[in-house]
This record gives C-alpha cells, sequence and structure tokens, in this order.
C-alpha cells in the first residue's frame, strides 16, 4: 500500500490521551474515521504509515504505536524507530 501523505511530524507529536482530531488533522483529506465492527482501530494507519492507533469510547487515543517508518527525520519523544547503524 501506498503512504496516505500524512503529516508525520503531526504523527510523531501524539500521545495516548490526545483526542483524536490531532490524527484526523495530521491526515488532513486521507483521514477516514474507523468503522465501527474494527472496534476503535484505524487500520489504514498501521497499513500505510506505521502507526497504529486505537480510540477510546470518548475519542480520544487509548493507544498509540511506531514503527520503523519513524527513523532519524521524525523521533517519537526523540528516539528513532529504525534499524540502521547512524
Amino acid at each position: 500500500m501506498a503512504e496516505s501523505g500524512a503529516d508525520r511530524a503531526a504523527l510523531a507529536a501524539l500521545r495516548p490521551g490526545a483526542p483524536m482530531a490531532g490524527v484526523a488533522k495530521a491526515y488532513g483529506g486521507a483521514w477516514k474515521p474507523p468503522l465501527p465492527h474494527r472496534e476503535g482501530r484505524v487500520l489504514t494507519v498501521g497499513s500505510t504509515d506505521g502507526v497504529v492507533v486505537r480510540i477510546t469510547t470518548d475519542g480520544r487515543l487509548g493507544s498509540i504505536r511506531y514503527d520503523w517508518r519513524f527513523g532519524k527525520e521524525h523521533p517519537v519523544a526523540g528516539i528513532h524507530m529504525s534499524a540502521d547503524e547512524d
């Protein structure tokens, strides 16, 4: 799958408890809320952009996980997730 064009810096700044509006803003026009049967998981985020987000019933981030796509250019809390030696 191709990336959605989300703002990686905005995604890297997200933390659990933040309003879901922050994820929607990072995705801009590509944002699609999760379907009810997906139990609050934003699936396209993990498939295309290296982020897995779960939404709570009150519309906040319950959890967020980052993968290798968040390297030196977009570290999460100062830590890059890539596995290169640099």
